[in-house]
Order: structure tokens, then sequence, then C-alpha cells
């Protein structure tokens, strides 16, 4: 049994149904998906890894700077004292030799940290 089709309600019919919901729905929900998109981007580069470890190295950058500068000028200072003659400051040469040694290993593995930290191929 086969119902016969009414083709007065076929003529009668839209050729394009309406959409269910409003249109204006539809563009509020893509701004809003836009509008997280953006904010989960921003979440990710905030939380990577490379930023999270340079926020926690900061601190430790700065105190390693400081007492390089004052390493230096201590070193400096001692250097000086010894070199002027009116000032009764000796030390012996060796001495003299390891504190300027050791303040040039310090300002130059300063600076190759840096330049590692700045130039390192990932």
């Amino acid at each position: 049994m086969t119902k016969d089709l009414d083709l007065e309600l076929v003529e009668r019919s839209p050729a394009i149904p309406e959409p269910r919901g409003p249109a204006e729905d539809l563009d509020k929900l893509k701004d809003k998906n836009m509008a997280l998109q953006a904010e989960v981007n921003r979440l990710k580069k905030e939380t990577s890894v490379e930023s999270q470890k340079a926020r926690l190295l900061i601190p430790y950058a700065n105190r390693v700077f400081i007492f390089c500068c004052i390493y230096t000028t201590i070193a400096f200072g001692i250097l000086l004292l010894h070199g002027f003659t009116a000032i009764p400051f000796k030390l012996e040469t060796s001495t003299l030799n390891f504190i300027a040694g050791s303040n040039i290993a310090s300002v130059t593995g300063l600076f190759a940290t840096i330049a590692g930290g700045i130039f390192s191929r990932k």
C-alpha cells in the first residue's frame, strides 16, 4: 500500500528551508568562539615552558650580575691598593694572580651564559 503524493503540498512548500535558529545567535556564537580562541592562544603563550623558565630565572640572573659587579669592584680595589706604594698593602704575586684570574673567569662565564641564552639554537 502506497499513499498518493499530494503535489499541491509539494508546490506550496518553500524551496529553501528556513534556519531553525536566528542568525544573530550564530554571529554571537562565532564572536564568542573567536574571543575564546584568542584567550586560549594567549594562555598557551603565557604558560609555555620557556616563558615560565625565563620568569623563574630573572631574579637569580640579577643576583649573579650584582655579585659579579661587587666582586669585580673589590678585586679592582685590591689590585689598586697593591699598586700604590704609599699604602702599606702588599700581597703575594700568586694571590694577586688568583684574584685577577678568578675575576676574569667570573666575568667571562657571565658573558658566556648571557650569549648562550641569547643566541641558543632550538
